[in-house]
């Protein structure tokens, strides 16, 4: 009898919402937010030491530029 009744509290307990399905995507959005901009900047200075001399590759370097903005933009969005 002690058995159930502490299992119904464990079960209780556990189930009770200290951290709901909601809190928890938003925490994964922001790690995933924050892994998305760390990854647009690598990519971003890396095409830029590595870019040659020409309007197409300013182009190029000029939609990585959108993109870490884009990426980034978010993570300081959520912040304040």
């Amino acid at each position: 009898m002690k058995k159930l009744i502490l299992l119904a509290l464990m079960s209780t307990f556990a189930m009770s919402g200290f951290t709901t399905n909601e809190n928890m995507k938003d925490v994964s959005s922001i790690e995933e937010n924050k892994i998305l901009c760390k990854t647009s900047i690598k990519y971003a200075l890396a095409y830029k030491d590595t870019m040659a001399k020409d309007e197409a590759s300013k182009a190029a370097l000029d939609i990585y530029k959108k993109d870490v903005v884009a990426n980034c933009g978010t993570i300081s969005a959520r912040a304040s």
